[in-house]
């Protein structure tokens, strides 16, 4: 697909006025609960029990549904159309954690987090692990040892940075917003695949609201060599050390395992990059998760992965809605996270809101406007 036809129904967003960037930043988040609400239906089952969850009918937009919320022992309740899961609780989270002085990471890590243990639709189990420990007076965010801790590489902290973005005054200048973007990722993923998931999605969202376009592959390319200098960024932040020299004390040196991340992001943008290349965009979508794996289970829930494909989705299909829906009926990899991510950078560019309200919208306009 050609930039002109990847742009079809896209508009550019003037990143420098305040009112465009309120804009911008209000459709990014709607997109994004959008595609939580959208991907959430189909998460987690199969084709059957996503055709009892939605009635037989077809997932186009979100609907009203039954799930059992808090595992085998949980209830089963009927959810209304819109609703999100623990992927957009945890991004207003985040927003709520950021005031005028910046990203207050005491709130986010000893209030937000623990908190919201008591009101979690969904949560991986880094992030349930994480804010269980946190709950204790004795932990702190940037030594957050939970059992597990060094090898939380998932994608729960990719899913909730869009806010550090949003907020930045310099989208273009990666210095200005990726210190708070790992300082967030730490509180409950260490590992540096979760890390550079965190850092790929909020440098391909960050490139998206500077430029008013969604990013080429070449794009992607470039994204990735600035996330590779994620240590090097962050070097002189003195809570940053201390937890690199608690992970090091556990898990060895941080700089081996920060450069296999560094080659498995390359790596995979490389191979889903040329597998994205021929047929619909349902199509080309497929090529994308077979070429990453995103249907195994020991891959699914990657950091570097997740924040790839939700980047490559807008290559195969530019229209929001068609894109989100492809990336939702998508059964077996991880519907709602990889939407999410993937609607908050649609959202960016978009020249419209979602054609269905996700509960609580007019929060995430406040927060958004409130952000920027």
């Amino acid at each position: 697909m050609t930039n002109s036809g990847r742009s079809l129904g896209l508009a550019r967003q003037d990143a420098t006025g305040c009112a465009g960037r309120r804009v911008q930043a209000q459709r990014s988040a709607l997109w994004a609960a959008y595609g939580d609400a959208l991907g959430w239906i189909s998460e987690l089952t199969d084709a059957k029990g996503l055709v009892r969850r939605t009635g037989g009918a077809p997932l186009e937009k979100p609907v009203a549904w039954r799930r059992r919320i808090g595992g085998r022992s949980g209830v089963t309740v009927t959810l209304p159309q819109g609703c999100y899961s623990d992927d957009s609780q945890l991004r207003l989270a985040t927003s709520r954690a950021i005031r005028s002085d910046g990203f207050d990471v005491e709130a986010f890590s000893k209030v937000e987090l623990p908190v919201w243990l008591s009101y979690a639709l969904g949560g991986g189990k880094s992030t349930t692990s994480a804010a269980l420990n946190l709950a204790k007076s004795s932990a702190v965010w940037y030594a957050n040892r939970f059992r597990g801790w060094t090898n939380s590489g998932g994608n729960g902290a990719a899913m909730r940075i869009q806010p550090h973005v949003w907020a930045t005054r310099s989208p273009d200048d990666s210095a200005t917003f990726l210190s708070d973007v790992v300082r967030n990722a730490i509180c409950t993923h260490s590992h540096p695949t979760g890390l550079m998931g965190a850092a790929l999605h909020a440098l391909t969202l960050a490139h998206a609201m500077a430029k008013g376009s969604l990013p080429s592959p070449n794009d992607l390319w470039s994204i990735a060599k600035e996330a590779a200098r994620l240590p090097e960024i962050v070097a002189d932040d003195f809570n940053i050390a201390n937890w690199r020299t608690a992970f090091e004390n556990e898990a060895g040196a941080f700089g081996q395992a920060w450069s296999s991340a560094v080659a498995e992001s390359q790596r995979a943008i490389e191979v889903a990059g040329s597998s994205a290349t021929h047929g619909t965009g349902t199509e080309r979508y497929a090529c994308v998760l077979s070429s990453l794996e995103l249907s195994h289970p020991k891959k699914r829930g990657s950091g570097i992965l997740t924040a790839i494909a939700a980047a490559m989705l807008p290559w195969c299909e530019a229209r929001p809605e068609c894109g989100l829906g492809i990336a939702a009926n998508a059964i077996g990899t991880d519907t709602d996270t990889i939407a999410t991510m993937a609607g908050a950078i649609f959202g960016a560019v978009a020249n419209c809101e979602p054609p269905v309200e996700v509960l609580d919208a007019e929060l995430f306009r406040s927060e958004a406007s409130r952000l920027t």
